[in-house]
């Protein structure tokens, strides 16, 4: 089969995930406050929250003002730590742990648990759309590469790629929380095309979300595919990518698709 594209870079939740997460139900801070607790750290599970969310601004703002990036990304590996090293009430504990600095926590298998937990208990269902592993049997079939670009932590992801199936089907994989910045930053997509000596005239970004996704693409004058995964309706989508992509160059407008399997008709 020949390739329209040498290069194909996908995003990953909404796109060749459908996945679904909720970090705002109050059952995952009361079970992750009850696990603070076993290692010393007292939190009620509303507070727990609030200081959670305040870490992740402060972490954010760290790195717009170190690196001025307008779309900072964090490691929530740390916000985990300073969540139990920063705890305002503590009670006595054995474990160790509990005395342990957030640079060791960051690395340690400790970490590993309480980010799997957090993942967890938040999501609602996790699966690959249909189509996918046929999709990319075409494009290596045809000779393409195949990238991954997504925005994601990667104390989450890499776990989700293993559990899916997906996680040796990439050429390279590029997760914002390894760089600080996530999409639609444009250094994003840049330092992947540079690192892996991409043409971006001869490759094409695919995702769910119009100024991430597309955005990016467009910031890098790469062509782009937009999945519907969200069931737009097609005015919605194009009043959508008006407003969204204002200012972008009106010949670059996205090829759209429902989903990833009507990429193979």
């Amino acid at each position: 089969m020949k390739l329209k594209y040498k290069n194909y870079i996908f995003d990953l939740y909404g796109t060749l995930i459908d996945i679904h997460t909720d970090e705002n139900d109050m059952s995952l801070w009361e079970e992750m406050s009850k696990i603070y607790s076993c290692y010393g750290s007292d939190y009620e599970p509303d507070e727990l929250q609030s200081r959670y969310l305040a870490l992740v601004r402060e972490e954010e703002n760290e790195i717009y003002e170190k690196k001025g990036y307008g779309c900072p990304e964090i490691r929530l590996e740390r916000v985990f730590a300073r969540l139990l090293t920063e705890a305002e009430r503590k009670h006595p504990t054995s474990e160790k742990i509990a005395s342990m600095v957030n640079e060791e926590l960051m690395e340690s298998d400790w970490m590993k648990l309480i980010a799997n937990t957090f993942r967890t208990i938040s999501r609602s269902k996790i699966n690959v759309y249909p189509g996918v592993f046929e999709l990319f049997d075409r494009i290596r079939s045809g000779g393409g590469h195949i990238y991954l670009l997504s925005n994601a932590q990667r104390c989450f992801t890499e776990a989700e790629l293993e559990e899916t199936g997906l996680s040796d089907q990439f050429d390279a994989v590029y997760l914002s929380s390894d760089y600080e910045m996530k999409k639609p930053q444009p250094e994003f997509i840049r330092r992947l095309i540079h690192d892996e000596g991409l043409d971006a005239e001869e490759s094409v970004m695919i995702g769910n979300e119009l100024h991430a996704d597309i955005g990016s693409a467009l910031s890098a004058g790469m062509d782009s595919i937009y999945i519907n995964s969200y069931d737009l309706q097609p005015n919605e989508m194009r009043l959508r990518l008006m407003y969204e992509m204002q200012g972008h160059p009106k010949t670059l407008t996205p090829k759209m698709t429902d989903t990833i399997a009507d990429l193979l008709d």
